[in-house]
């Protein structure tokens, strides 16, 4: 069937079922295609990253800001903290994704990523943040793969501490998110082969959204920013960051320091400027 009906086939109930995921370049996928690691477990050959559902489209998706490197250095290791901004308006329809991740390929929607990510939205019905790790490798064929740690709430004011590594010798990447004020965390271990046995040469802090292209800045958190602080990569090397802005309606500006252990995003949401 081509793939075109196959989305038109999904019965709207269906669509409950599906979800946005970060990194994927514009997709919702079904929930039983995104596969959850419990604690302990490492995603390796035998562990089910099976499919059996098409994929749908959603709003316009995109890195509505990032930062990022230019591709020269490979990223074994990242660190970054942050604090959980203000919940969007109660009601909004927008998902917010917010996190520091390692691109493989480039550091485009679509490509490679690990990501320990801050979210919002991305069910139907959830008005609450949660913290997770994910693997998204949403150009994969035939099917997206999906891969998270558990899923933790987390609270405007909580601190997060974060990190992405790679123990070479057992070829096992940690994707590592912590809140410091409850003391929860989401990790996720996959093996570099279930990565690709990619090299992951893209640092990136990104907001990223699935909202209508327009009239949407009261759908951003009416905090109107976010700091990630405390960042180095490789166990202690600077990073030269690029910013990038894909919208400009809202505001959005992207800034950082000049060692490159800071990256701020500021916006404007409507209620902020009332």
């Amino acid at each position: 069937m081509p793939r075109i009906l196959a989305l038109l086939t999904v019965a709207s109930a269906e669509l409950l079922d599906y979800q946005a995921i970060p990194g994927s370049g514009g997709a919702l996928v079904h929930a039983s295609c995104v596969k959850e690691a419990a604690p302990g477990v490492i995603v390796d050959d035998n562990f089910d990253l099976s499919c059996d559902h098409p994929l749908m489209q959603p709003n316009e998706q995109i890195y509505a800001m990032d930062a990022h490197t230019d591709g020269s250095v490979v990223f074994k290791q990242l660190n970054s903290s942050f604090t959980v901004p203000q919940l969007p308006k109660k009601g909004s329809s927008g998902t917010v994704f917010l996190w520091p991740g390692f691109k493989a390929q480039a550091p485009e929607p679509g490509y490679p990523v690990l990501q320990p990510v801050l979210q919002y939205g991305q069910r139907p019905g959830q008005e609450y943040w949660e913290l997770q790790s994910w693997f998204v490798w949403a150009k994969h064929r035939p099917r997206t793969v999906a891969v998270t740690g558990p899923a933790i709430k987390v609270f405007a004011g909580d601190k997060i501490t974060s990190y992405m590594e790679l123990d070479e010798a057992a070829g096992l990447w940690t994707v590592y998110g912590k809140d410091e004020t409850t003391g929860e965390d989401s990790t996720l271990q996959i093996t570099s082969k279930k990565t690709g046995n990619m090299d992951f040469a893209y640092a990136v802090h990104v907001l990223e959204t699935v909202m209508p292209a327009s009239s949407y800045c009261d759908e951003y958190p009416p905090s109107g920013g976010i700091d990630f602080s405390s960042i180095s990569a490789n166990h202690g090397d600077s990073v030269e960051w690029i910013a990038r802005t894909e919208k400009t309606d809202c505001q959005q500006k992207v800034t950082f320091s000049e060692a490159g252990d800071d990256v701020n995003f500021a916006w404007s949401a409507a209620s902020a400027l009332v």
